[in-house]
């Protein structure tokens, strides 16, 4: 099983199914992001089996948003895409929003179907105008929802990868991708990829 998560996961089999769903969430949010709730519900109906994950926690013992960087996350991508391999899924389908459509560009596609990415991040660089350093400079997230969302140093960093490199991995993805930007004022980035 997958590192600090394996008791923050949803898994809905459908038994005459073939195939799953792997929904990875944004920055700041978790398996519950209602996007996915929903569409848990629409794929199972019609016969996929669906699973959703945290990525980080707010319990006791599981690991913090402050405690993460991209390369645990991709861990956690890779560790969920072996569960579902061991569960006799043919084939693996592979959903993410935002943040979670990084992390999947670095995943092991090897036994990926296909990719879908909504509303994805468009270069990390841009995040930074969100982020700031409190009074102990610590860095941390401000999206005016009335909450400090606290990253850690290494995610910070991971920030700074320039959107170059996010291009380069899309090209080097071998399985159909689907990209969807349902805002209008990132369009001009969105056909970069």
């Amino acid at each position: 099983m997958w590192q600090a998560i394996e008791n923050t996961y949803t898994y809905h089999e459908i038994p005459q199914s073939k195939w799953i769903i792997i929904f990875v969430h944004w920055l700041t949010s978790d398996q519950n992001e209602e996007m996915f709730v929903q569409w848990d519900k629409v794929f199972n109906k019609n016969w996929y089996s669906t699973i959703r994950f945290d990525l980080y926690w707010d319990l006791p013992g599981e690991r913090k948003l402050d405690e993460v960087c991209l390369q645990d996350n991709i861990d956690d991508i890779n560790g969920v895409i072996d569960f579902c391999k061991e569960k006799w899924h043919k084939r693996i389908f592979l959903v993410g929003h935002s943040y979670g459509w990084i992390a999947n560009l670095y995943a092991n596609h090897d036994s990926i179907s296909w990719i879908l990415m909504r509303d994805s991040s468009i270069g990390w660089k841009n995040l930074l105008c969100d982020v700031y350093l409190d009074e102990n400079w610590k860095h941390y997230i401000d999206w005016w929802d009335g909450y400090r969302h606290y990253i850690g140093e290494k995610l910070y960093q991971d920030f700074l990868i320039p959107s170059e490199e996010f291009l380069q991995k899309i090209s080097e993805i071998k399985v159909p991708i689907k990209i969807i930007w349902a805002e209008n004022w990132l369009w001009e980035t969105a056909k970069k990829y």
